[in-house]
């Protein structure tokens, strides 16, 4: 599977005219770091980098993206395409819940501010996808 997040952030990059360079300096983190995410990890066998919290809301930040959209393309999904079906969504809403988006930390580990970002953006998730829900059954049934 291709790596969705990296891809995302490339278009995002692409988009704007920004290179990975310009979106290290705005993120506070160094070049390779931003080029390993953008490439999925620097080799086919190495794992694409965990991704904390902190850098999460800090690339939605620095792009004016909806921390969501970041959300949904860590996760595999692409934003542009979000057609979340009912699994994807209720496994996005765990995952960032349980796992607080592959920080490493616990979710009583987050800060207060950090808490109530990831809730924001499984709320828009979750609007998004309860959304989506009821326009298929409207249409379905006619």
């Amino acid at each position: 599977m291709a790596w969705m997040f990296g891809d995302y952030l490339q278009r995002q990059l692409k988009s704007r005219e920004w290179t990975a360079y310009k979106l290290s300096q705005k993120v506070g983190v160094s070049h390779s770091y931003i080029s390993s995410i953008l490439n999925g990890g620097s080799t086919k066998d190495k794992a694409p980098p965990r991704i904390s919290v902190d850098i999460l809301l800090a690339l939605s930040k620095s792009l004016s993206l909806p921390e969501s959209h970041l959300l949904l393309a860590y996760k595999g999904i692409d934003p542009d395409e979000s057609r979340i079906n009912k699994d994807e969504g209720f496994d996005l809403v765990q995952e960032v819940m349980l796992a607080s988006v592959r920080s490493g930390k616990e979710w009583h580990e987050l800060s207060k501010k950090q808490r109530q970002q990831v809730l924001e953006a499984v709320t828009k998730l979750t609007r998004q996808y309860v959304t989506q829900l009821v326009a298929h059954e409207l249409e379905r049934l006619g």
